[in-house]
């Protein structure tokens, strides 16, 4: 099963600034971790965070099961784990700038489904 991931795109640089951003992208990361069930741990300590530039994160799982616990698999986790995390995101926003952001923020979540071979 293929990785899961979040890509989170400041499409408002006027109103986040870059550091702001990457603070708000590390606070979705973390709400990653802290939502990831644990048995052996591996599932939450395999979490990775990419910029792709200073606009662009991507937060990714990399295990092959990550999407069956993203799918609400584990009691521990039944509503999932990114979803959870990106619902958080607009009261980390208002935290960092003090308001809605009157622009655009996009978040693209991949899930891949399970394929039978």
């Amino acid at each position: 099963m293929p990785a899961i991931s979040t890509t989170l795109i400041n499409s408002n640089p006027q109103e986040i600034s870059p550091e702001q951003w990457s603070d708000i992208c590390m606070e979705v990361f973390n709400a990653c971790v802290g939502l990831s069930p644990v048995d052996t741990g591996l599932f939450q300590s395999s979490w990775e965070m990419y910029w792709h530039s200073h606009d662009i994160i991507e937060i990714i799982n990399p295990l092959e099961y990550a999407s069956f616990l993203e799918d609400g698999w584990s009691s521990q986790a039944s509503s999932g784990i990114i979803e959870p995390a990106i619902r958080q995101l607009p009261q980390i926003i208002r935290r960092y700038i003090g308001h809605k952001p009157r622009g655009a923020v996009t978040v693209e979540i991949n899930v891949p489904e399970y394929i039978v071979k």
